[in-house]
């Protein structure tokens, strides 16, 4: 499935902000706490290769994601994703049985998490979501909006007076950057 979304990082100050606009537009989001956790390869293979593997828990639905960044620009983002129930969260995947298909065959070890309290508001035909993001000690803020033509990324991105960000740093790549300032180069 090819996803099109805008991401930005955001400060606290422009969260609440954006907090109190759709509260003045009295739209009523819906809060969802999401647990990411993530895999990768002893030498984050995955990570060097543009792609994330991780389960997603929602509530008690637990969903294993494997996605394949295709195109970066402008803060904008495009990539192939796969995604499919999983019974629990193990300490170790096999990426052959991921990507039948293919000759990879690595073990993905479990990393760590990322706990996300999510706020979805409908806006327009887009989905904007405001992320406050909890992961090894660190406490950030993003922004998504999940978009089909870029025309309607553009007239929101106006009226809430965000602009642009290039080449923005997403959630595993977060994660990432601490975990390996933490743990070192390779996984355990």
């Amino acid at each position: 499935m090819l996803e099109k979304e805008y991401k930005a990082p955001i400060d606290h100050a422009v969260y609440m902000r954006l907090v109190a606009f759709f509260q003045a537009k009295r739209i009523i989001p819906i809060r969802v706490f999401q647990v990411n956790y993530y895999y990768d390869t002893k030498v984050f293979d995955l990570f060097y290769g543009g792609e994330t593997l991780r389960i997603r828990q929602i509530e008690d639905d637990l969903k294993l994601e494997y996605k394949c960044r295709l195109k970066n620009d402008k803060g904008m983002r495009y990539s192939d994703e796969i995604s499919t129930e999983i019974p629990m969260v193990p300490a170790v995947l096999d990426l052959g049985i991921i990507l039948p298909g293919t000759s990879r065959n690595e073990p993905c070890v479990y990393l760590g998490n990322l706990l996300t309290e999510r706020s979805n508001y409908e806006y327009g035909s887009c989905l904007v979501s405001l992320d406050k993001n909890m992961y090894l000690g660190k406490l950030d803020y993003e922004i998504e909006i999940e978009f089909e033509e870029e025309s309607q990324l553009a007239a929101i991105l106006r009226e809430i007076g965000i602009t642009t960000v290039a080449g923005h740093v997403g959630k595993y790549s977060r994660f990432v950057s601490i975990f390996k300032t933490t743990h070192g180069s390779e996984c355990a």
